[in-house]
């Protein structure tokens, strides 16, 4: 069964207070290609389904600030800045904000009840900047990646059922920074 199309036409709730505008999957600096797993060696792993949009305030703008956590993580080999969540976006035109990605709410392991394991309100709050411009509105999208959906379309049970699109393992946030047009990945998690 193709997911795509059921995907594609049903964004998850996270984003119910956005209007969300369907794009296709942007290209971010360095990336290889978009995949539903970065850190998997791309020959040898299948492609999932994977929906991409621009986040639209109920207003009609499409520039935000998005807000989130500044955090360290020393956990790797070097120390990496992370900017984990939960996030929301607050409008540049009429100021409205709205959640956006909340793991212990969004997602495959969370919307089944088996919890979240990402860093999480860790750090400074804050508002992301772009890398070139500092502290900017952005053009916001957001892109969800689905292994094994198709499997739960083609045999739902009673806890999936309608639910599918909420259900992705991977979600990506980006920002295309108003001032240089230059997009930047603001965070990624994995949810399963």
């Amino acid at each position: 069964m193709d997911a795509l199309p059921y995907l594609q036409s049903h964004p998850p709730r996270c984003v119910a207070g956005f209007n969300c505008q369907l794009i296709d999957l942007p290209e971010f600096p360095g990336d290889v290609r978009n995949h539903c797993d970065p850190g998997f060696e791309f020959e040898d792993y299948p492609t999932c389904p994977e929906t991409a949009y621009r986040l639209l305030c109920p207003c009609g703008s499409s520039l935000h600030y998005i807000h989130g956590y500044h955090f360290t993580s020393t956990e790797g080999k070097a120390p990496v800045d992370l900017f984990v969540g939960p996030h929301f976006l607050e409008c540049a035109a009429c100021g409205k904000q709205a959640e956006l990605l909340d793991l212990e709410k969004h997602g495959y392991d969370a919307e089944l009840g088996h919890g979240c394991y990402s860093f999480r309100s860790c750090g400074t709050a804050g508002v992301f900047e772009c890398q070139t411009c500092g502290r900017q509105p952005s053009e916001t999208l957001i892109i969800f990646s689905y292994s094994g959906v198709e499997d739960l379309l083609a045999s739902p049970d009673e806890k999936t059922a309608g639910r599918e699109q909420d259900l992705f393992d991977w979600v990506t946030v980006g920002a295309t920074c108003a001032k240089c047009s230059k997009l930047q990945r603001v965070t990624d998690y994995e949810c399963a």
